[in-house]
């Protein structure tokens, strides 16, 4: 499955990820925190259904 993160940074602006595998996302998903990222959420890329990659067991 290919995830998307999206997140407002912190100019206020939206930014969003090309599709990326799992572990790629969660990398993202520290990046964008550790660089002051707010409302950062994970999509499914194929349906844009919302997912919580955290606690999703493959």
């Amino acid at each position: 499955m290919l995830i998307v993160v999206k997140a407002i940074d912190a100019r206020g602006k939206a930014v969003a990820t090309a599709p990326l595998a799992k572990k790629e996302a969660l990398m993202k998903v520290w990046e964008f925190k550790t660089s002051g990222c707010s409302q950062i959420r994970t999509f499914n890329a194929a349906t844009n259904e919302e997912i919580n990659i955290l606690n999703k067991s493959d």
